[in-house]
């Protein structure tokens, strides 16, 4: 059972989204798409991605942006709030970098081109020059400025709404009971069995408590592929990249997310969940219920990231390499936590954050 009938006919169309291979567009006709609909003629490289066909382009001026043609399960709807929250966060002003738009020669925020017969909608975005750097080089310092930098995204969303902000999103971990079809192909029985015992967990107790929190539309996917670190300064996030899975979610569940990527068992994890917090509470202060679910939240984007990408390598295996770059590391942390003492963990990160909080006001 490898396609969309392994997640079951009430999640097909969330399904789609991920089940619909890239476009198929090569490098000259991206060139032409940028001539044509933006007047501009530079060298086109393309680059990896999971979803989108994603062009890195060198202007004869020296400039480098991004040229993003949709995946084209992405209807207009879903594009057009990627396109609104990048001008929103722009017209906020924030100080962490994300990519800008640049409007076509008709002065729009994207462009439709016909390429070998099909219609296919493309952006032109600026290009946050960095690095990616994954958990097991991460530092305290950068952890920190990861959580200051998702803080500072997440203020500028917070007044941003979107119908779209409230579908159907596999990659949002809210739902992440609905993957129990998929722990079918997970053959460590050990980490199968705790899966659903956890999702089981996550229905009666964890999502119940995570209504009540502050919610909004989030980023909710500042993985070490989406943020950017400076090269001359490795402990600063240079700017967040890839808004495609936006949803409406505990806000907490950005910093579970950016955990999940950037925490790993080789350190102490719940030090290094507690650099992060520390960021973003700096800027945008969390609640005590917030803070208290927070470790629960985390597994659930574990196991989303464990289910998902098993899955979507049997249905893409040509793109296995980069399916699962990241697959290894999140099942050492889920099966890392699942190991440990889930009390003893939660009660540190709360008394960690706590400690911060008395310090701060004594000062």
């Amino acid at each position: 059972m490898t396609g969309l009938d392994a997640l079951g006919p009430t999640l097909e169309v969330a399904a789609r989204a991920l089940t619909t291979a890239p476009p198929q567009i090569d490098p000259r006709a991206a060139e032409a798409t940028l001539r044509d609909h933006y007047g501009l003629v530079g060298n086109v490289t393309l680059l990896s991605g999971e979803r989108d066909r994603n062009f890195l382009v060198e202007l004869r001026d020296g400039a480098r942006r991004i040229l993003k043609f949709y995946n084209d399960a992405d209807d207009a709807a879903t594009r057009d709030m990627q396109h609104g929250a990048l001008l929103h966060i722009e017209r906020s002003a924030t100080r962490c970098p994300v990519p800008r738009l640049f409007r076509t020669l008709d002065g729009e925020v994207h462009c439709t081109a016909r390429i070998a017969g099909c219609l296919q909608t493309g952006i032109l975005i600026s290009l946050i020059e960095g690095e990616q750097v994954q958990a097991e080089r991460s530092t305290a310092a950068l952890r920190r400025d990861l959580g200051r930098s998702a803080a500072l995204v997440d203020a500028a969303l917070a007044t941003f709404e979107h119908p779209q902000g409230r579908r159907v999103l596999l990659w949002d971990l809210m739902r992440v009971d609905r993957l129990l079809p998929i722990t079918r192909m997970v053959e460590d029985r050990t980490r199968r069995d705790w899966i659903v015992a956890f999702m089981a967990r996550f229905v009666d107790e964890i999502r119940p408590r995570a209504a009540a929190l502050p919610w909004q539309i989030i980023h909710n996917d500042m993985s070490g592929s989406n943020v950017m670190v400076a090269g001359h300064a490795p402990s600063v996030v240079a700017g967040i990249i890839d808004f495609g899975d936006m949803v409406h979610a505990p806000r907490i569940n950005e910093i579970a997310v950016a955990s999940s990527y950037f925490v790993s068992m080789e350190h102490d994890p719940v030090a290094a969940i507690g650099d992060i917090v520390a960021g973003y509470d700096a800027q945008l202060p969390f609640t005590e219920a917030e803070v208290t679910l927070l470790y629960d939240l985390i597994l659930g984007r574990l196991t989303t990231r464990v289910l998902l990408n098993q899955w979507r390598v049997r249905l893409f295996p040509d793109n296995r390499h980069y399916i699962l770059r990241t697959y290894e590391s999140a099942c050492r942390l889920l099966d890392g936590f699942a190991a440990r003492d889930s009390h003893k963990d939660r009660d540190a990160i709360l008394k960690g954050w706590d400690r911060r909080r008395s310090a701060e006001t004594a000062g």
